[in-house]
């Protein structure tokens, strides 16, 4: 079974994005496609592929195949198009049976579990949790004309499209136009292994995550794996874990591009370069610095809240 995923990314590529690449990498059965205008570290694993694409000529296609009056507000309003891709990046998708997209704040552990289950061959849609909403993170479409103009199905999908905030059209609307859909085989996560694991800026899971048990209190990719661990139990493997609330400068202070490693973690304290602290010093170290961290990652939240998703999105990109 050929699957592609394409990531679309545009301003400066962050920090962890050498493990990023280590993580697809090590899924050989997935051709990954990074469409950036951005230089990419080389040499690239031999399943991922640089695409260089300006950003105004994804406004462009956009156009020609959904709405002739599309406009990038923001980067982040590329999650709005993620239902569309089938058809604004057709060219990628020709020889693979299945494609999909994700995003870059996650490393992905093992997707064997789900590529070689033979659930997919009787699906249409597939996405890495469970049971609603879609996770935006990690979606698959089959590769037929129905799913790759799927989008079109989304109840007002113009208006939405050409606002100039994000609508949650990739999680939110497009659960919505899902469940009318009778004629969609979709299926999800059925267990760990093939589910996503979310981070808040607190170390803790954002969400609903299948069959997570005890009181999780570490994750950690090590050997091509990610695991999340739960007191008193054995440690569980998931499909990917996505720190979407540890993404600042400050979370990866511990963080060396140039290292190559073989395990790392992430807690409140952001990125750390073993699974658990190596010492008693370590460990007392890193608990002040996440009650630190979380403190700041609060204060910065409250502000926030108060910016529209652009304006926040746009801030990003300026600093």
């Amino acid at each position: 079974m050929r699957v592609s995923m394409v990531v679309p990314y545009y301003g400066r590529l962050p920090k962890w994005f050498p493990l990023f690449l280590k993580s697809a990498g090590r899924n050989e059965g997935v051709q990954f496609f990074i469409v950036t205008d951005q230089k990419v570290p080389l040499p690239l694993p031999p399943n991922v592929c640089h695409v260089p694409v300006a950003l105004a000529e994804i406004e462009r296609r956009v156009r020609n195949a959904v709405s002739r009056d599309f406009r990038l507000s923001c980067g982040y309003k590329l999650c709005d198009v993620r239902p569309f891709y089938g058809i604004v990046f057709e060219e990628l998708f020709r020889d693979s049976q299945f494609w999909g997209y994700c995003d870059l704040d996650l490393v992905f552990g093992d997707l064997a579990p789900l590529l070689n289950s033979g659930r997919l061959e009787e699906a249409d849609f597939y996405s890495a949790d469970a049971p609603d909403p879609v996770v935006g993170t990690f979606c698959l479409y089959r590769n037929t004309e129905r799913m790759n103009f799927f989008g079109r199905s989304i109840p007002e999908y113009i208006r939405r499209l050409n606002s100039p905030e994000y609508e949650s059209l990739d999680e939110k609307e497009l659960t919505k136009a899902l469940a009318q859909a009778s004629d969609i085989r979709q299926i999800r996560a059925d267990k760990l292994a093939e589910s996503q694991l979310s981070i808040s800026a607190d170390g803790r899971m954002v969400g609903r995550v299948l069959d997570v048990v005890g009181d999780p209190n570490e994750f950690y990719w090590a050997d091509g794996h990610t695991f999340v661990g739960s007191s008193g139990r054995q440690p569980q493997e998931v499909m990917y874990l996505h720190f979407i609330g540890l993404k600042r400068s400050y979370h990866w202070a511990a963080y060396d591009p140039a290292r190559e490693y073989t395990e790392f973690g992430f807690s409140a304290a952001g990125f750390q370069p073993w699974k658990t602290p190596p010492t008693r010093a370590a460990a007392t170290r890193l608990k002040a610095r996440a009650l630190t961290l979380r403190s700041l990652s609060w204060g910065r939240a409250q502000v926030a809240r108060r910016l529209s998703t652009s304006f926040r999105h746009k801030l990003k990109s300026w600093f």
